[in-house]
């Protein structure tokens, strides 16, 4: 008899890529008003990862691992050039500028490409019945799973709440460049008038 234990690795994985999905969802939502390609584009990748993370969850191991972490490098790496050389929705005008939901996003498919690696090269199986000393080994065992998903999910929530939470007039490449108002002497200083004069002996 085999039995198959989801491992913390496998916490680390689903958690950290749905909350890649959750943030390329929110960017691609906001994006669709004016740059509907991008915006479609993040979207359904957005929807991919959390699909792709409930199936694993719900199948207690890696779904497509490998299709998986292909993906996962295309997504991490690809935003990363595509924010640092300005080839995004804002243009040139935003290369290199990193906003807190660009950084999150490839953060979060990082992490879990690390982690979906180490649950794909490290199958853990259970053989055989455990007798009593077994028992209190496999009671640690599920203890120690269930402190490393609590980690697993306050991290991923940790870094994925305040990317969704990003204020408006902020972009995935940066915020929005501010029309400033022109300044200098004389500009915007208030204009007073000379009273008439008053010619007397007239």
């Amino acid at each position: 008899m085999t039995a198959t234990h989801p491992r913390p690795t496998l916490a680390w994985a689903t958690c950290t890529v749905a909350g890649a999905g959750l943030v390329d969802l929110t960017l691609g939502v906001r994006l669709l008003g004016g740059s509907p390609g991008w915006g479609l584009a993040l979207v359904g990748l957005g929807v991919a990862q959390v699909l792709w993370a409930a199936a694993t969850l719900a199948r207690a191991r890696p779904l497509l691992a490998r299709t998986a972490l292909t993906t996962l490098v295309i997504a991490a790496g690809g935003w990363s050039v595509v924010v640092l050389q300005g080839l995004g929705p804002v243009g040139p005008a935003g290369a290199g500028r990193v906003s807190s939901a660009d950084a999150s996003v490839v953060g979060l498919q990082l992490l879990g490409l690390v982690g979906l690696a180490v649950v794909h090269r490290r199958t853990v199986v259970r053989t055989g019945a455990l007798g009593a000393q077994g028992r209190g080994v496999r009671d640690r065992h599920h203890l120690r799973n269930l402190i490393g998903w609590v980690l697993a999910a306050g991290v991923a929530t940790a870094i994925t709440t305040p990317a969704l939470t990003i204020g408006p007039g902020t972009t995935p490449s940066g915020p929005t460049s501010e029309v400033r108002a022109p300044s200098g002497p004389g500009v915007g200083a208030p204009t007073t008038t000379a009273p008439p004069a008053d010619h007397a002996g007239h």
